[in-house]
């Protein structure tokens, strides 16, 4: 894209995005809903919505035990985590961009790279 860039004259300004905590902050209700639209009903649809159900945190205190169900959070080394996270991440790779904006992806980082022949209108 740069290379490409240079040769058409063209500036380029690149946005750099890391998305903190995003495997601690995503939420299930969102991975739940790509993944109805990824797969249709399934054994790995349902295998894969099964380990999102009826998950508990619990930890003792000075005063007994404290339960809570968990909505969101993918545990970190699991190796469902970059599934869950890559199909979330998806959506946004899907996104109609403007033509001259190119979107990579590793992780949770993004970078977006934006091209055109006017830097006034880059920025």
């Amino acid at each position: 894209m740069l290379l490409d860039a240079k040769k058409r004259e063209h500036y380029v300004i690149v946005i750099s995005l890391d998305i903190q905590g995003a495997l601690d902050n995503i939420k299930y209700d969102i991975i739940r809903k790509y993944l109805r639209k990824l797969y249709t009903k399934s054994n790995i649809s349902e295998t894969l919505e099964g380990l999102l159900s009826n998950r508990k945190v619990a930890i003792q205190t000075s005063d007994g035990s404290a339960v809570w169900n968990q909505t969101q959070g993918c545990p970190q080394g699991s190796c469902t985590s970059p599934l869950f996270w890559n199909i979330v991440a998806d959506e946004i790779l899907k996104t109609d961009w403007p033509k001259e904006t190119h979107l990579q992806t590793f992780a949770d980082d993004f970078a977006f790279d934006i091209s055109g022949r006017i830097l006034r209108k880059l920025e």
